[in-house]
């Protein structure tokens, strides 16, 4: 379980709802106010909210502050300036766990600047509980991290 883990969402799209919804629906995360979502768009973050009860922002470097666990869910065009933005800016003590297709865990790691980092692949049946996500981490990974992919 997480159940005090602060979480936060990089990215608020179809994926990253998703993954919110079953960590809330399967009480993996008892409380929506542990989860923050960063989501440039006004409208997706007020959905988020409502629909959720989940905390948003527009700013990645707000919503990683104090975050145990850091979910990439953003397009890979976009992962280098994301990553960018971020580097050196999670805390060392976190876990990142990337959704973004084609980022390895070197280039994730090197990016962020981060050593814990695990790369997975989810596919759309997370959304009712039946997918499957294969997942590979960097080596810098705890075991009790490992416990929370």
């Amino acid at each position: 379980m997480l159940t005090d883990l602060q979480i936060a969402f990089i990215g608020g799209g179809t994926m990253g709802e998703i993954i919110i919804s079953r960590l809330l629906s399967t009480k993996t995360v008892h409380k929506p106010d542990l989860i923050v979502v960063s989501e440039p768009l006004a409208a997706r973050c007020l959905h988020l909210e409502s629909d959720y009860g989940v905390r948003t922002t527009s700013c990645n470097i707000e919503a990683v502050q104090g975050a145990s666990i850091v979910i990439l869910a953003v397009k890979p065009q976009i992962l280098t300036s994301v990553a960018a933005m971020l580097k050196g800016k999670i805390s060392l003590e976190a876990l990142v766990i990337s959704i973004v297709a084609g980022a390895s865990v070197t280039s994730l790691c090197q990016g962020l600047n981060h050593p814990a980092v695990v790369r997975t692949m989810p596919n759309i049946a997370v959304e009712v509980g039946q997918g499957t996500t294969v997942w590979s981490a960097s080596s810098s990974v705890t075991e009790i991290q490992r416990s929370h992919t």
